[in-house]
């Protein structure tokens, strides 16, 4: 159950920095694609097998809403960390 949600937490993590990669060549970066949205569901369902991995973390209906909240917020983390690395490489970057 690792392997599984070690593959589908980086494949969601994949999907998300190609949609982000995508709509920043396209000047627009708020968009649902697809891939953005695939990526969303990956990082989802690897919330699911994490709390299988770990049930004594979550031993109460508390823990696995926990599991859940994280499964939505891991995507958004992962764009608003590539959004300041974005904006901090274009601010010193000589080349740009």
């Amino acid at each position: 159950m690792v392997q599984v949600f070690t593959v589908l937490f980086f494949v969601g993590f994949i999907c998300v920095l190609l949609n982000f990669l995508y709509q920043l060549q396209k000047i627009s970066t708020l968009s649902w694609s697809i891939v953005r949205i695939l990526g969303y569901f990956f990082s989802a369902v690897s919330s699911i097998f994490f709390a299988m991995i770990n049930p004594h973390w979550f031993v109460s209906a508390d823990g696995y809403t926990c599991a859940v909240a994280l499964s939505w917020v891991v995507p958004f983390i992962e764009e608003g960390l590539l959004f300041f690395i974005w904006n901090l490489f274009k601010r010193h970057s000589v080349l740009l």
